[in-house]
Formats: C-alpha cells, sequence, structure tokens
C-alpha cells in the first residue's frame, strides 16, 4: 500500500528522504511552512474532511479535502491543482495566501466524510510542525461521536472508534489490565510480600496516572476543537460501565447516592482541582444508560475560549501543562510551540463569541446547560436577595458574571458572584471591606461551613484564608443541595447583621 500508515517506520523514513533529496534547509522551511498554513486554514474550516497522506510511489505530499488531492508537494514543489499553481521555488512570494486559496477551493459537502479513504498521517504533521515551529490542527477523519451500540455474545459495544473528537477511558479509579478485566492489586507480583500500607501507596499511584490520562485528553480536547470522553467503556469500545469506581469510591452509598456522588466529584473536583480554574465552564457532564445496571459517563468538552493548562507534575511549573489534541493522543506543547498555539487560536475563539449577557439571559445559559436544573436555584436566590435586601445585578456583560451585593452598609460589599463558567465565588478582597470579615475566624466560617454543605464540588484554602473560595454550581442542581445553601448563607447575614447593629 502507498498511502503512509501510521507509525510505519519505513514510509515516515522514505518521506524525509523524498524531503532530503529534494530540497534544501531554506526550501524545506518555506516549502512546509506554506504546507501547513494551508492545511491549518482547511482544517479549521472543515475539520471532519482534510486528511493528509504521502505516497512513496509518486513521492507525493497531499491534502485531501473529501477525498479530492487539494494541496501537493512532489519533487518539483508545491501545486494547488484547481488554481494551476506550480514550483514553489520559483514563484513563491506570487502565490495567494492559504486563507485565498481556501476560499476558491469548492470544500464539498460534510456528507461525504465517510467516502474518505486515505489515513491522516499524525507523524507527518507532527513532523512538519517540528520543522517549522508552526503547531497544528492535528484532525483525523473519523465519524463524529454519537451512541450506536451493539452486542456481541453477552457485552455491549459502541460502534464508533476513537477518534480527534471522541476518547474511551475505562475508568478513573479502578484499575483494569490489557484484555480490560478488574485487576486486583493484592494479586499483582509488584506487590507481593508489601504491606497494607505499601499496596494502598501503589493503588494510589496506580488511580492518579488514569486520572492523570483522562485530565490531559479533556485539556486536549478543550484546547483544540472540543470532544467526548466516556467513562467506562475499554478502547475496543467494550461498555465496561462506572459500576467499578462506585464500589471502590462510594462502597457505603446507596447505588443512586453513589452515582450521584460520583459525578458531583467528576466536575466538582477531579476537573476544577486539576485544571485551569475556568475548565469547567467549556464542559457537560451526564451518564449515558445502556439498562439499569451498565451505564457510562460521558464528558463533552466545548472548544475553551481561553487556555486549559492541567496541573503539572512537576511541582516548579506553577503554571501548568499545556496540551492538544492530535489525533487520539493528547501531546503537550511547550515553550515556543504553546505560545505559538495560543497566540494563534484563542484570540479568534474570544471573538467569535462576543456576548452582552444580562442577568436574565445568564440564567437562562446556566439553566439551559445544567444537565439536570438550576431552576430551583435561581427562584431560592431571588427568594432570599428580597427577604434580606440583597441586590442582583450583572458586574460584567462580556464575561457573565452576576454579583450578590449587600447594599445596607457604610460601603456595600459583594457576597459572592456568579459566572457563565459555572462558578459561584466568594473573594475576601471584597468581604473584607466590612469589619464584620476582617475578623478572620468569621471569614473562615464562611469556607468551613460550605465545606460541610459541599464535601465536593468547592475549592478553597482553610489555612490561607485570603484565597478567594470556588463553588461549582452544578452542585446546587439537587434542591435540598439548594436549601442548605441558603440556610448556611441566612445564618451568615443574620451574624453580620447582629454585629453591624452593634454599633
Amino acid at each position: 500500500m502507498d498511502v503512509f500508515q501510521e507509525q510505519s517506520d519505513t514510509n515516515f523514513k522514505n518521506f524525509q528522504k523524498f524531503l532530503e533529496n529534494h530540497y534544501d534547509k531554506s526550501e524545506l522551511v518555506q516549502i512546509l511552512n506554506y504546507f501547513i498554513d494551508i492545511f491549518n486554514e482547511i482544517a479549521k474550516y472543515q475539520p471532519r474532511s482534510v486528511s493528509v497522506n504521502f505516497a512513496s510511489i509518486t513521492s507525493e505530499l497531499r491534502i485531501f479535502i473529501n477525498s479530492f488531492p487539494a494541496v501537493i508537494i512532489d519533487s518539483q514543489g508545491v501545486s494547488v491543482p484547481n488554481l494551476y499553481i506550480y514550483d514553489i521555488r520559483n514563484d513563491y512570494e506570487s502565490l495567494p495566501s492559504a486563507l485565498e486559496i481556501i476560499e476558491d477551493i469548492d470544500l464539498g459537502s460534510d456528507d461525504l466524510t465517510q467516502k474518505i479513504e486515505q489515513k491522516h498521517s499524525h507523524e507527518i504533521i507532527k513532523y512538519i510542525s517540528r520543522i517549522t515551529d508552526k503547531p497544528s490542527f492535528d484532525i483525523t477523519p473519523f465519524k463524529l461521536p454519537d451512541s450506536n451500540f451493539e452486542q456481541k455474545n453477552q457485552d455491549m459495544y459502541i460502534t464508533t472508534g476513537e477518534s480527534t473528537e471522541l476518547e474511551f477511558k475505562s475508568s478513573l479509579i479502578a484499575p483494569y489490565d490489557k484484555s480490560f478485566q478488574l485487576v486486583d492489586v493484592y494479586t499483582l507480583d509488584v506487590n507481593k510480600g508489601k504491606n497494607e500500607s505499601q499496596i494502598k501507596g501503589y493503588f494510589n499511584d496506580l488511580q492518579n496516572k488514569i486520572q492523570y490520562s483522562f485530565l490531559k485528553d479533556l485539556a486536549g480536547m478543550l484546547n483544540g476543537r472540543g470532544g467526548v470522553i466516556r467513562v467506562g467503556v475499554a478502547d475496543n469500545g467494550k461498555i465496561l460501565g462506572v459500576s467499578a469506581d462506585l464500589e471502590i469510591k462510594f462502597q457505603e452509598d446507596s447505588k443512586e447516592q453513589a452515582k450521584d456522588r460520583y459525578e458531583v466529584w467528576v466536575s466538582g473536583s477531579l476537573i476544577p482541582h486539576n485544571l485551569s480554574k475556568n475548565a469547567s465552564g467549556y464542559i457537560l457532564i451526564n451518564y449515558e444508560h445502556i439498562d439499569s445496571e451498565l451505564f457510562f459517563l460521558e464528558v463533552k468538552a466545548l472548544p475553551s475560549r481561553e487556555p486549559i493548562f492541567l496541573k503539572s507534575k512537576d511541582v516548579e511549573n506553577e503554571i501548568g501543562d499545556f496540551y492538544i489534541r492530535q489525533g487520539t493522543s493528547s501531546f503537550l506543547l511547550e515553550d515556543k510551540y504553546r505560545d505559538n498555539y495560543i497566540q494563534n487560536n484563542f484570540p479568534n475563539r474570544i471573538k467569535e463569541r462576543k456576548i452582552n449577557w444580562s442577568y436574565e439571559t445568564l440564567k437562562t445559559h446556566l439553566i439551559q446547560s445544567s444537565e439536570k436544573n438550576l431552576s430551583y436555584f435561581f427562584e431560592e436566590l431571588n427568594k432570599f436577595c428580597e427577604m434580606k435586601n440583597l441586590k442582583i445585578n450583572i458586574l460584567n456583560i462580556s464575561e457573565g458574571v452576576i454579583e450578590i451585593k449587600i447594599p445596607n452598609t457604610r460601603q456595600s460589599i459583594s457576597l459572592f458572584t456568579i459566572n457563565s463558567n459555572f462558578h459561584i465565588i466568594f473573594e475576601p478582597i471584597n468581604l473584607r471591606r466590612s469589619d464584620y470579615f476582617k475578623v478572620d475566624r468569621n471569614l473562615r466560617e464562611v469556607s468551613l461551613g460550605l465545606n460541610k454543605v459541599f464535601e465536593d464540588g468547592m475549592q478553597s484554602n482553610s489555612i490561607d484564608i485570603a484565597n478567594n473560595i470556588y463553588l461549582y454550581l452544578k452542585v446546587l442542581e439537587k434542591n435540598e443541595k439548594v436549601d442548605e445553601f441558603f440556610n448556611f448563607l441566612k445564618n451568615i447575614i443574620e451574624k453580620f447583621e447582629t454585629f453591624n447593629s452593634r454599633r
């Protein structure tokens, strides 16, 4: 087969040899820069129809759009067949920009996606990126995520394979072997002769690796074109479910309680504690049920408007690791590669999603984007603010920030804010404007009290009370949690009012 196959050392060497034999260094960088510019422009507009291959027989590197060879590099240079432009080495400056080329190419219909036979070469794209210092969109022409299931013997399978936009994870806690069977860590050879504490340490390290793999793929999707991660599905599509995870982490709860707490743990602790603080606003989480006993967790990532970093294993790396999704894998970008990618991608996303929020539109957005329902929370918020004479207003119309404000003080203070990224934020810098919250124990009571209400779903530092307190809004999808939250706030406000009345 003359098409470049992924991970094929022979064909990859043929591609490198082809470049070395026909181009000097300056020509090589010039041509590959042009090639990857065109590829990136196509990938932005029609990612699921673009593919790349290298034909070793004809010695051609080609970009295909819906099976049409739109751009070709051969021994003569770069050609764009439908524009009749040849030999980039003789006339590079006169060539139109990548965007102009894309505008003149008939991209065809997305319906043709399934007819593409060429395999997109991740290795070639990565190699070109290294030469040009220019990160690329690496899009694989697989089918979009869907929910097609089939039964083989007694097991259920998802018929859609992994792709740039779809990833399977067997679990987030329970270890599985290569044949997708649950592993008992106590029987492993590596743990023979170890005591209970050592085996638990090994299990914790294993869990951290499992969760890191999930988080880096999620970060890569957020930084790219989005995607779906299905937790409880093996690499071959076999649906394992998440029951094993529930039994390990929430073994004392009923099945329904464990399901709810597992979802809250993922959305309210695992993700916000490890990814950039605004990442949660681009993530939707829900269960997909096959039957009452078999279900997996579906985590949908939307393209983020800002770079999302994963908490680094290197403690000296304060900003975190930056991943992008390439094909069915996630890759770490560092230094100039990372900076280049961020500079070329995120400013456009902000422009594409410019919204002037009002209280009503932001409330509607948060309610509609909730897997369950936040309507009850906002109903109770209105009642609470009316009862305690608090004001609700939009603090930032472009970012979407609702402010809950205490006006009847010598200096009005912002109690907390709610933003479009599903965070409720208590900011000590604002609360300390009041004499009541200048007392450390009163400010610390806010953090400790919320911790009692929400075991998962919040982020705070009980030692350093100068840090903001983040509460993930989706933990308030349950009516009983909403009631606990406002009862807690009622107690805080009453103490605040009593303090002020004595002055």
